[in-house]
């Protein structure tokens, strides 16, 4: 993991040499569902953050000669918006098609997690007095699932990355997701 902008700077330039390498950009989604907003729309300020985001990453790409050439994220509404926002900020004249891997996806989109297990979940989670992600990660009966989730995520970055030799790519995804 980079800790530091040298780091950083220092793969970037490494990624531009080696053909072989690609760098998988991952964020998690803005804040979305405040006020009057439905549960999967973004913030204005959450939009606003995500474009100077992508603003900040074309400066960065482009002192080493880069640019973001594909884009994925889950099928939620939230995650789509950041991505896209992000890549207004980032190459405002073309946008890149962002395609969507249901592996990114929130909680909501497994199998395993129906409306009533998900609803046993937020009882839980209230109860114990955190949300539901800080609760899973606590110990419980929800671990295995995450498990799992967890190498369905890894397994989906991993083709990202693999089908994007060379290239710069960025994904966004969900706290509760399967990363």
């Amino acid at each position: 993991m980079l800790r530091t902008a040298k780091g950083l700077n220092g793969l970037l330039e490494q990624l531009k040499q080696e053909a072989t390498l690609r760098l998988v950009l991952l964020t998690r989604h803005g804040d979305h569902g405040k006020g009057d907003l439905p549960k999967n729309v973004l913030t204005p300020e959450a939009k606003a953050q995500a474009e100077q985001n992508g603003k900040a990453l074309k400066v960065l790409l482009a002192m080493h000669d880069l640019e973001i050439t594909a884009a994925f994220c889950s099928p939620q509404n939230r995650a789509h918006s950041t991505v896209e926002n992000m890549l207004i900020g980032t190459c405002p004249k073309k946008l890149l098609p962002i395609r969507t891997r249901d592996e990114l996806g929130d909680l909501g989109m497994d199998p395993a997690m129906t409306p009533e297990a998900i609803e046993k979940l937020v009882t839980a989670a209230k109860e114990a007095g955190v949300g539901p992600e800080q609760f899973i990660l606590q110990g419980n009966d929800y671990q295995e699932m995450m498990v799992r989730r967890g190498r369905e995520g890894a397994e989906c970055l991993r083709s990202i990355a693999k089908e994007n030799r060379g290239k710069v790519v960025i994904a966004a995804s969900h706290g509760g997701s399967r990363i």
